[in-house]
């Protein structure tokens, strides 16, 4: 039998696997040097042919990298800015919202019918004593309440909003028989600029009713106005019952956080409602103050701040920047 065929034939065979097992270690060599980098970044390759194969991979892998790179940087920054067109939507939403509901509030809070029932007293009192002059005068004022409260204009130049009060306080100084004084100082200068309605006369009615009607001897409130650091500065002030320091602090802290006020008075849903129509028309930094006392152990103060002709041009400037 001849053994040296088959031998032949395993040699033959073991030799192909031995040259297979080097060309694959080479391969292998090949591409671990192709990736292997430097800590320059340079490729280390073992011929010039393979390098500038290589970096024609390398450089279509870096630029598809860059372009993946960019596209989801762009992705990224599309899906931020839907994001921020959702919030900007969703808050002026809420605004309009609160806007409307501080416009019903204040619609709602302008017929006291405590005031209305005093007055239509005070009427009936006069008419069955005697015919006096200070009937038509108060009819006339009323009806001039009546026809400014329930206009629809949402602003209204300040001179008409001073003209309201004067009617309301003329109506004050019949009912209680000069008893309380009264003061409007506003500059001429100031009367033409817009402002809300019926941010006044709510304030007033509540400084007679809770801090004037309870206490004795001279009486008086004083309405002013001022222009300073581009803003309007109305002062509306009282010789009245001065606020027990816990509820004014908590008065204070609600009109400057804009936060819910336990509505156990006029008082605080008065100012609250108007605090709320400030600042949704021009923006936080502006509203109602409150402090007490200012003379003494007696008197309040409620301080109005809102843009002037000017700020509001600001104001108004700066929004349409924003938007565009």
């Amino acid at each position: 039998m001849n053994f040296q065929q088959p031998i032949g034939v395993l040699v033959f065979i073991c030799d192909m696997g031995t040259l297979e097992n080097l060309f694959l270690q080479d391969m292998d060599n090949q591409i671990l040097q192709v990736h292997l980098q430097n800590p320059s970044g340079e490729v280390v390759l073992n011929s010039s042919g393979d390098e500038d194969l290589t970096n024609g991979v390398l450089l279509l892998e870096n630029e598809i990298g860059d372009i993946a790179f960019h596209i989801n940087e762009m992705l990224d920054e599309i899906s931020r800015k839907n994001h921020l067109i959702f919030e900007t939507e969703r808050k002026l939403h809420e605004n309009e919202l609160l806007k409307n509901q501080a416009e019903l509030k204040a619609l709602q809070s302008q017929i006291n019918p405590h005031f209305l029932y005093n007055t239509l007293q005070c009427i009936r009192g006069i008419a069955i004593q005697h015919h006096t002059p200070a009937i038509p005068q108060m009819t006339t004022a009323m009806a001039e309440i009546f026809r400014y409260s329930i206009r629809s204009d949402r602003m209204v130049p300040f001179r008409e909003e001073i003209h309201s009060l004067e009617n309301y306080l003329s109506i004050v100084q019949v009912r209680y028989q000069g008893r309380i004084q009264s003061k409007v100082s506003i500059p001429e200068e100031l009367r033409d600029i817009p402002v809300l309605k019926m941010i006044l006369q709510p304030i007033v009615e509540n400084a007679i009713g809770h801090g004037l009607e309870p206490v004795c001897g001279e009486k008086w409130i004083s309405i002013r106005a001022e222009e300073r650091e581009g803003c309007i500065w109305v002062y509306l002030e009282n010789n009245g019952q001065a606020i027990e320091p816990e509820r004014l602090q908590m008065l204070q802290d609600a009109l400057l956080h804009q936060m819910p006020i336990r509505q156990s008075s006029r008082t605080s849903v008065g100012l609250s409602n108007i605090n709320d129509r400030i600042k949704l028309q021009y923006g936080a930094p502006y509203g109602v103050q409150l402090e007490s006392p200012i003379s003494g152990e007696r008197g309040v103060r409620v301080t109005l701040r809102f843009p002037s002709k000017k700020g509001q041009d600001e104001h108004d400037t700066s929004e349409s920047n924003d938007h565009s």
